[in-house]
């Protein structure tokens, strides 16, 4: 093996739209080659009844069929995933299995993943590590993000500080210092808002705005902007965590879609450039990733913003790296990590009183 293990990882977002799966090899610190890719879309039923249960209290044994189905979705996506790499399980040493978030409340140490590793194990063949989160807040950490640990070693040549952003339902920040320190957190709102308020308005006919067409036509409406500035989240200072509906009191109601989409997307804009002057330096680059990183007036918006400060803005795909993955590479990342019991959390990214390796093993 000289040190170097295949692994697969497997990532399930607050968008809910499908399971994203990567072929990775990795020693678990600077040594990454993605190897191939592969993403499964749930059905739009399948999605209506996740979104559900991250949002109600719906009875367990609807929970616990959920979550059999969900891991079934994880087991087809390895499938799919090892049939195109044209690889069996025997040529894989674990999966790294995030599960689905159903509910984060950092404040109260609590946190929660559905996906039954056990039957993803048999399911597949491969050993899977995954409830990555809870070591974390066992020791007083938010449980996110995770990512900035791996975000440290994809990043170690570039020119420091420098910044990863991540857009997905919440926005969540990887700062880079001279010296190699890590400070993260999650910003704000990314584009679950924007999403739910798009599948809403639209009776569910569409799932997001695509190409930001329905931003681009819209109008900010300032004291709506204000007014969301003014919630608390956005004065903690980093490390910090959110969840994807903790911006639900965020108000756009009374304005046409296109306002709407558009004073969101100032929303999300403006919180993830104050985040940047709660730094301690500006970070020469921002690298982009995630799927909001594709939506064009969001990314205007970010470069205007940010060459106020003299950031330049950037997609990771300039470093031959493949955002819509990155979060999946990650957990790959994590399990290796997990085999060799390395941290994949410090007290600089999630505020656990010590550096700590998450991951359960089920072989």
């Amino acid at each position: 093996m000289n040190g170097k293990y295949t692994a697969i990882g497997l990532m399930s977002g607050t968008s809910l739209d499908g399971v994203d799966a990567v072929l990775l090899e990795t020693d678990g610190e600077k040594h990454m080659v993605h190897k191939k890719s592969y993403y499964k879309a749930y059905t739009p039923e399948f999605r209506a009844q996740m979104q559900r249960l991250a949002k109600e209290d719906l009875p367990l044994l609807d929970m616990l069929r959920l979550e059999q189905k969900l891991t079934h979705e994880h087991a087809e996506a390895v499938k799919g995933l090892l049939n195109e790499a044209f690889l069996t399980a025997k040529d894989v040493d674990v999966i790294g299995f995030h599960g689905q978030t159903i509910r984060h409340l950092p404040d109260e140490g609590l946190t929660l993943q559905i996906g039954n590793a056990s039957l993803l194990a048999e399911e597949t063949g491969i050993p899977v590590v995954s409830d990555f989160r809870k070591r974390d807040m066992a020791v007083k950490g938010e449980g996110a993000p995770l990512a900035p640990l791996y975000h440290q070693a994809l990043f170690s040549g570039e020119e420091l500080p420098t910044a990863i952003l991540n857009i997905g339902g919440v926005a969540n920040l990887t700062w880079i210092g001279a010296n190699d320190e890590l400070i993260a957190g999650d910003t704000g709102p990314g584009m679950g808002l924007i999403d739910a308020l798009v599948k809403e308005r639209s009776d569910g006919m569409q799932l997001f705005d695509e190409d930001g067409e329905h931003a681009e036509s819209g109008i900010v409406d300032v004291p709506k902007v204000n007014q969301a500035l003014g919630l608390p989240f956005f004065d903690r200072p980093f490390p910090k965590s959110a969840d994807r509906y903790d911006f639900d009191s965020i108000d756009v109601s009374g304005l046409s879609m296109q306002d709407a989409c558009r004073t969101l997307v100032e929303i999300t804009a403006r919180t993830i450039v104050k985040s940047l002057e709660d730094l301690p330096q500006f970070p020469t680059r921002l690298w982009l990733t995630g799927g909001g990183a594709q939506h064009p007036v969001l990314r205007e918006r970010l470069v205007d913003l940010c060459a106020e400060k003299k950031v330049d803005v950037f997609d990771v795909e300039e470093l031959s790296l493949n955002g819509n993955f990155l979060e999946a590479e990650c957990f790959a990342w994590f399990a290796v990590r997990r085999l060799l019991n390395k941290p994949t959390s410090l007290p600089s990214t999630t505020g656990c009183v010590k550096a700590v390796c998450g991951g359960l093993l089920t072989a």
